[in-house]
């Protein structure tokens, strides 16, 4: 997969107004400093910042920095969760000058989980207008890695879930599908309507378990797979399958238990256990299309 910058546009053709230059510069003697960056992941970035501008702008640091004993006469801190390059985006905003609408769509994401993070209100309500018209089938999934935040946001979450719904069929056989996080995959399979039949739902499951599962001596057992594919299970409407789907795709697979396959069966007869036990969906309404 391609990786994306998340740099600043500081010397890529876009100047940046002097102040700017400025306050980001390391020669600038500013009196505050922070510490950016993972250190498990690489060294951190020693990077000055004007530390009212950050007590005015960010709720969170306002505490931090006010409030804390600990912090409220120091002249440096750290920040671990925010790459160098996402806390430049941040601080230029901060001050004041609005760079969002020229950053390619990761570093925008990643710039909106410092907003949230550091409840900074404008900036996220920005990057919901910025970010939303760039989200296609292709990117979407950089998006869904960061759902927590990105739900948050009304008219991107609204773009994501129709793409979701309404081009499943370009989701499940996209490149990067079978390396999802299960996180995306339960979103995607917990949805009420999706574009393709439910059969689909399942072989995209088993797909993406197949490339997720650990082999024992290189090989894929049935068992691997329902370790696998387990969580999503619940959420995958089997019984609004057909008869031929389910004898030929699913229990063949031998995924489901002897006690499940019966179950699925009496359900699909109409003669479903009122108190069911079973770790699938016993679902015989079908998902909206």
């Amino acid at each position: 997969m391609e990786t994306v910058s998340t740099e600043p546009l500081v010397g890529k053709g876009t100047p940046l107004p002097d102040y700017i230059d400025f306050l980001l510069s390391p020669d600038t003697p500013l009196d505050f400093h922070v510490n950016v960056g993972d250190p498990d992941l690489c060294p951190q970035e020693r990077i000055g910042a004007v530390r009212w501008m950050l007590i005015a702008r960010s709720k969170v640091l306002r505490v931090m920095l006010l409030q804390s004993k600990m912090m409220r006469h120091n002249k440096e801190m750290s920040i671990t969760d925010m790459d160098p390059d996402t806390f430049k985006n941040f601080l230029m905003f901060l001050y004041g000058y609005d760079n969002t609408q020229s950053l390619q769509l990761e570093a925008a994401i990643a710039l909106l989980c410092a907003a949230e993070k550091y409840d900074v209100g404008d900036l996220k309500s920005r990057l919901d207008m910025v970010i939303t018209p760039q989200v296609t089938v292709d990117n979407v999934f950089a998006v869904l890695r960061k759902a927590l935040v990105c739900e948050k946001m009304p008219q991107l979450w609204e773009t994501v879930t129709e793409i979701i719904q309404y081009r499943t069929d370009d989701l499940f056989s996209h490149a990067q599908f079978p390396t999802v996080s299960p996180e995306v995959l339960l979103h995607i399979v917990q949805q009420e309507s999706l574009s393709v039949p439910e059969i689909e739902v399942w072989r995209a499951a088993l797909n993406w378990s197949t490339h997720q599962a650990q082999p024992v001596e290189g090989v894929i057992t049935a068992e691997n797979l329902r370790l696998t594919i387990l969580p999503f299970l619940k959420h995958i409407r089997v019984c609004t399958m057909s008869t031929d789907h389910l004898v030929k795709e699913v229990q063949v697979t031998e995924i489901l238990t002897p006690q499940e396959s019966v179950e699925v069966s009496r359900t699909v007869a109409g003669k479903r256990e009122s108190h069911s036990l079973s770790q699938i969906s016993l679902d015989t309404e079908e998902r909206g299309r």
